[in-house]
C-alpha cells in the first residue's frame, strides 16, 4: 500500500511538473510572439462612398498649356464698303485639349519707328482669363482698317503681321490665308498716310470662342 501511495505521488508530481512547464512555455511563447487579429478591409456605406479613400475617384487632370506646335493661327481678309475685314482664328490641331491665355488681344506688328500715325484700338474686353481649346476647335477675333487712301497727302504701304501671346513670352504668328485659295503669306499690307497728322485707325477685337460675324 505504501508503495502504491509513493507511486501515485511521483506520477502526480510528474503531471504537475509537465503542466507547469507547458504553462510557462505557453506564457513566454505568446508574450514574445503575440497573435495579431486579422484586419478586415473597410466596408464603405453605399450612401457615403466618399468616406473611404480607396473608392474616391481622382479628379481629372487639367489641360496643359498649348505649345505653338499644337496650334494653327490664320487670318483671312475681305473688303467691304471701304473697309478691309480680317477674320482671325487660332485652332487646336493636336490630339489633346490645351489652354491659351485669354486676357489679351491679337497684336499688330509693324515698324513703329518708321510709321507713327497708325492708331490700334482694342475693341471689347478680354472675355476669359484662359481659353481651353479642344482638338479641332478654335477661338476667333476680328481686325478691320480702311481700304485705300484716306489721306490729305501721299500714302505709304505698311507691311505688317499679326501675333498672339498664347503664354508668357510665347507668341503665335498668324498666316495670311487668301480667301479664294492660294499660297499663304506670313504678313499683309495696309495703307497709312504720309502726313503724320493723318491717322489710320486699326481695330482689333478680343478673342471669343464663337466665330466672328
Amino acid at each position: 500500500m505504501e508503495k502504491q501511495k509513493g507511486a501515485c505521488s511521483v506520477a502526480l508530481c510528474l503531471i504537475l511538473a509537465i503542466f507547469s512547464a507547458g504553462a510557462v512555455f505557453a506564457y513566454f511563447y505568446y508574450v514574445k510572439n503575440p497573435v495579431c487579429p486579422t484586419v478586415q478591409p473597410a466596408v464603405c456605406p453605399a450612401t457615403q462612398p466618399q468616406a473611404c479613400s480607396e473608392t474616391t475617384t481622382p479628379a481629372p487632370a487639367s489641360p496643359v498649356s498649348c505649345d505653338a506646335s499644337d496650334l494653327s493661327a490664320s487670318v483671312s481678309f475681305e473688303g467691304a464698303a471701304g473697309t478691309i475685314y480680317g477674320s482671325l482664328s487660332i485652332k487646336n490641331i493636336s490630339n489633346e485639349a490645351c489652354t491659351i491665355e485669354g486676357n489679351n488681344f491679337p497684336r499688330l506688328n509693324y515698324d513703329e519707328n518708321a510709321v507713327k500715325n497708325i492708331n490700334v484700338v482694342n475693341q471689347g474686353l478680354p472675355s476669359a482669363k484662359q481659353f481651353v481649346i479642344n482638338p479641332g476647335s478654335a477661338v476667333y477675333a476680328l481686325i478691320h482698317f480702311p481700304n485705300g487712301p484716306q489721306c490729305n497727302s501721299g500714302i505709304n504701304t505698311v507691311n505688317a503681321t499679326l501675333s498672339y501671346e498664347i503664354a508668357p513670352n510665347i507668341n503665335l504668328n498668324f498666316e495670311n490665308v487668301p480667301p479664294q485659295g492660294g499660297q499663304s503669306q506670313p504678313g499683309f499690307s495696309l495703307t497709312a498716310c504720309a502726313a503724320s497728322q493723318d491717322i489710320t485707325q486699326v481695330s482689333i477685337s478680343n478673342l471669343s470662342d464663337q466665330p466672328t460675324p
